[in-house]
């Protein structure tokens, strides 16, 4: 029953469909084919990043493992965000999309703030409250010095103890992992940025390495989607440079946006600007044709 069913939806889907290019004015199919490219060309954009293509802030495309979807997703979610350059950093500058992933702000999904009681944590809910600090959560996966809080008091939550375990205790900074640790252990969208080091008393990322931030930097710092593809040991998708190549007639290159393309011999296939400027040329060329014959 559900064959026919999904075959006739897709039928009155085609019919309305040549019905429309049947009967509308050719501006107006002009235009539906316009935004029918813009579409499809967003979604290949978002098939090549979680097929692992990407591209880092010089232009270079990247490939990453086809089989890490969560930071294929996390980078294709990154692929325009700025660099960190300054003195300090909130979380949520650092991880702009935490808080939509855990539903929570950013600062709440990679750290505790609590209340050290003689070895018993409890949750503050007031920002004001003396003796509170931001234990950064998942030790193992940063450079601090880890403490077991082991179970933690939430007053506020419906199960009022919860299960944490190690946490840092003090200040923490950014530390190398393992491949197994980045896409198994640790979670990506809560790592502290390279050159900055975390502060436990404020919540915030202060910049360490005065070279890549702070007020006189003298070096590029890494951008959040360099930072990722650093993380998920990327590798260059063409290391030489041959674009007239014949085996190049199909080539994925970088746009201003930090996204994967299509492209046949460089020409980007599925840019609307590219076919906006082909039929104001057709147009012109048919108004041409008219006065000749005139």
């Amino acid at each position: 029953m559900g064959i026919p069913i999904l075959e006739d939806i897709f039928n009155g889907i085609k019919f309305l469909i040549n019905f429309f290019m049947d009967k509308a004015p050719k501006p107006i199919k002009i235009l539906f084919f316009l935004l029918f490219l813009i579409a499809f060309g967003n979604m290949i954009v978002w098939l090549l990043h979680l097929t692992g293509l990407h591209c880092n802030t010089d232009k270079e495309v990247i490939k990453t493992d086809t089989f890490d979807i969560v930071t294929n997703v996390k980078i294709l979610w990154s692929a325009s965000q700025g660099t960190l350059t300054g003195q300090t950093a909130t979380v949520q500058e650092a991880h702009p999309y935490t808080r939509f992933v855990y539903w929570q702000s950013a600062l709440d999904s990679c750290t505790w703030y609590m209340k050290n009681d003689s070895g018993s944590f409890t949750i503050c809910n007031n920002i004001n409250t003396t003796d509170c600090f931001y234990y950064y959560r998942q030790a193992d996966c940063h450079d601090c010095t880890p403490i077991d809080v082991g179970w933690i008091y939430n007053p506020n939550s419906l199960i009022n103890w919860n299960y944490e375990g190690e946490v840092c205790g003090d200040g923490a900074r950014y530390q190398d992992n393992s491949w197994f640790k980045n896409i198994f252990a640790c979670e990506s969208l809560c790592n502290i940025p390279e050159h900055y080091s975390w502060n436990y008393e404020d919540g915030l990322f202060e910049c360490e390495d005065l070279d890549y931030c702070g007020l006189n930097a003298t070096e590029e710092p890494d951008t959040e989607i360099d930072f990722l593809l650093k993380q998920a040991g990327g590798e260059l998708l063409y290391p030489t440079n041959a674009e007239k190549s014949y085996d190049r007639l199909i080539t994925i290159k970088c746009t201003d946006n930090y996204n994967p393309e299509l492209t046949f011999f460089g020409i980007p296939i599925f840019s609307y600007k590219i076919w906006l400027m082909l039929i104001i040329i057709s147009i012109m060329f048919l108004f041409l044709s008219k006065i000749v014959r005139h």
